[in-house]
């Protein structure tokens, strides 16, 4: 017969399990980590001023804003967030940044955005090239 617990004993809504991969010292934050951050915001940028410009209307552009944005972001978050629990290995991981960028400056590209989707992109490549993953 199958013993029943608590929500508490199975351990349900207890987080010590994430809180114990966390602890130690604190990872040390370096320029080409800021300028990683910085990529992966100005990303988000180019595509809500990506997704603006595509709608006719302003209900249509907040909407594409919005939608290529959270897309973005649940991508990143699932896969190569630091803290997602589906993350990527190092290798794949890196292939997949680069998708990601190429394909956010081909975004901004076809919308008449190409001087910030070629500074992005490049910007984007060197940190992700020079730059050690953990």
């Amino acid at each position: 017969m199958p013993v029943l617990r608590s929500s508490r004993q199975a351990g349900v809504g207890d987080r010590s399990a994430v809180t114990d991969e966390r602890r130690g010292a604190p990872a040390r934050v370096g320029l080409l980590d800021l300028l990683a951050l910085a990529c992966e915001l100005a990303a988000l940028a180019l595509l809500a001023a990506a997704g603006w410009s595509l709608g006719e209307t302003v209900a249509l552009s907040l909407l594409l804003a919005v939608a290529l944005v959270g897309v973005a972001g649940w991508v990143w978050g699932r896969w190569m967030a630091p803290t997602s629990s589906h993350r990527l290995a190092p290798v794949p991981r890196t292939f997949a940044k680069v998708a990601f960028y190429l394909a956010v400056a081909g975004i901004g590209v076809v919308v008449g955005l190409w001087i910030w989707a070629v500074l992005l992109l490049a910007v984007a490549l060197l940190v992700q090239v020079s730059r050690p993953e953990e």
